[in-house]
């Protein structure tokens, strides 16, 4: 072969052969394996602070669901696994322990205080412009229901509604995603001793309607473990219409009548109420709301909506069915309303 001699038998010119002996080659940096469980739960079920607490135990990085995160936020959660300030400090700094707080927040405050967990914020941050734009879905789709001349004009703008915030939505999965690498990069700056590990574990905590994300992390190439919380496949029909649209499946105008019942339901005083009582427990009241809602034909929420003008008609029907389909529950709020009544006649 012509040249054959200027090559040597490895296959490397000498003068490369000769480079190659007078300079080592750079060993590659360690990288650990890093696995990312996804931990998805429905945030009013009460057992799920135990799942997420099992898997927490082993995680080196823990990424909380948390929008609207500040830097001072950060810094509080970093400081709060530290042991620096107590959750007491942290609740107390946020007005959660003069207010009813959002428990499951509450718990995972809770977890990480003192544990010594790497903490990250993978989350939309405070005036993120998504958070604007869905603030606007909502304002935009309330004016369109009040000013809705018919039952048919409400459903048009549910499913426009709807079809908006499951973009917004996925746009949200889509920033989550996007931020994991860089977060755990700088916690690897911050923490080299978790650089220098075989197995970086990190939990991932979401929402159960926002599954996109371990799809999205997937193709990336990312080691990816998801956990289930319980009960979490029973969403409210809001969360499963937007989970619909979001996978291109079809939501018809029943399905839109359950949703918007439902919706009208949620938004009594009893509901409200009875949120607040029953804690951690809302998965109960979720579901009993979600099968009263979808009992209905279509026919029959339309009559509910055309008598919506009476003020109390829509809370007197849920409590009556309430009644019927969850005994217990209205119990438990007839329970504290007399209780309520008892305790200001004392005052």
């Amino acid at each position: 072969m012509e040249n054959s001699k200027d090559i040597e038998p490895s296959g490397v010119l000498p003068t490369e052969a000769k480079q190659s002996e007078e300079r080592p080659v750079a060993k590659e940096k360690h990288q650990p394996d890093v696995e990312i469980n996804i931990f998805y739960s429905a945030h009013g079920v009460g057992e799920n602070v135990a799942m997420l607490a099992s898997l927490f135990k082993r995680a080196d990085i823990f990424f909380p669901e948390y929008p609207s995160w500040t830097s001072t936020s950060l810094v509080d959660f970093q400081d709060l696994s530290a042991g620096e300030i107590s959750a007491d400090e942290m609740l107390s700094q946020y007005g959660w322990d003069r207010k009813s707080p959002p428990w499951f927040t509450t718990s995972k405050i809770r977890l990480v205080e003192k544990s010594k967990k790497a903490i990250g914020f993978v989350d939309l941050p405070f005036g993120h412009p998504l958070e604007m734009q869905l603030e606007n879905s909502r304002k935009k789709y309330k004016s369109r229901l009040a000013s809705a001349r018919n039952f048919d004009q409400m459903l048009e703008a549910t499913l426009a509604n709807l079809k908006d915030e499951s973009s917004l939505a996925r746009a949200r999965e889509e920033h989550v995603a996007s931020q994991i690498d860089s977060e755990i990069d700088r916690i690897f700056k911050l923490k080299p001793s978790l650089k220098r590990k075989q197995k970086v574990n990190v939990l991932l905590d979401l929402g159960g309607a926002h599954t996109y994300v371990a799809h999205i992390l997937k193709s990336k190439g990312f080691n990816i473990a998801r956990h289930f919380g319980s009960l979490n496949r029973i969403q409210t029909l809001r969360n499963e219409a937007l989970r619909r649209l979001a996978f291109n499946r079809d939501v018809d105008k029943k399905f839109l009548a359950s949703v918007l019942l439902e919706q009208e339901f949620s938004e009594t005083d009893a509901f409200t109420v009875l949120s607040d009582v029953i804690g951690v427990n809302t998965k109960v009241l979720q579901t009993a709301v979600r099968r009263i809602a979808e009992s209905f034909s279509i026919d029959d929420v339309k009559n509910i909506f055309e008598q919506k003008n009476n003020p109390f008609y829509i809370q007197r029907l849920f409590l009556s069915l309430l009644g019927e389909e969850a005994p217990y529950l209205k119990q438990t709020l007839d329970a504290y309303l007399q209780s309520e009544k008892a305790h200001k006649k004392t005052e």
